[in-house]
């Protein structure tokens, strides 16, 4: 079984759709059905590197199926192009994180390089899960421009999705707002040479 409460403690597991069993005689309330859908951090090593910030872990999702006083659980690590290319070549590949990885890594000293890797490779979209304005398609946010869509009944990554505009964006935002006109906004940043 995964560990979710423990930090810097790897836990690269799979949990199928596997029922929850308290140990107390609460039953849920009939009322209470629907899914919670949770992400995060859950393996901070491959090969010899180690993430330096919590923040900067390969991330999970977990799906919580609440139905007829029962909840199930479904949660493995994400499927994404940039964990599996850090696991094909046995280490964490170059590319922008909160802080270095242990030891440095090398390559992430040449001018340039974080940013063509996590524009190329990084879509490890683990830190907002969100349910576009469509109500069926569900996708993972992180600091960058892109979104990573998710399958919530299989937990498989769907590849990246763009925004519907014409900005030039490097950096996004995790925290989108829907609006009524069942549309979503976000804030861009663009990195250039003029700052």
């Amino acid at each position: 079984m995964a560990k979710f409460t423990k930090y810097w403690q790897d836990s690269s597991d799979s949990v199928p759709n596997t029922e929850l069993v308290g140990d107390s005689d609460f039953e849920l309330p009939d009322w209470l059905t629907g899914e919670f859908i949770l992400s995060g951090p859950s393996q901070w090593n491959m090969g010899k590197n180690t993430f330096a910030h919590v923040l900067d872990g390969f991330g999970r999702f977990s799906r919580f199926k609440i139905e007829d006083g029962k909840i199930a659980m479904t949660s493995k690590m994400m499927d994404t192009k940039w964990y599996e290319t850090c696991e094909a070549q046995k280490e964490i590949i170059p590319g922008m994180t909160f802080r270095e990885t242990t030891p440095p890594r090398w390559m992430a000293n040449v001018p340039g390089v974080n940013l063509y890797y996590s524009s190329h490779y990084f879509d490890n979209f683990w830190v907002m899960p969100f349910r576009m304005p469509d109500k069926q398609t569900y996708v993972g946010l992180t600091d960058m421009a892109d979104m990573l869509e998710m399958d919530m009944d299989t937990l498989q990554s769907k590849g990246k999705l763009k925004w519907e505009d014409d900005l030039k964006c490097q950096t996004g935002t995790t925290h989108v707002q829907e609006l009524d006109s069942n549309t979503m906004v976000g804030v861009c940043g663009e990195i250039s040479s003029m700052g």
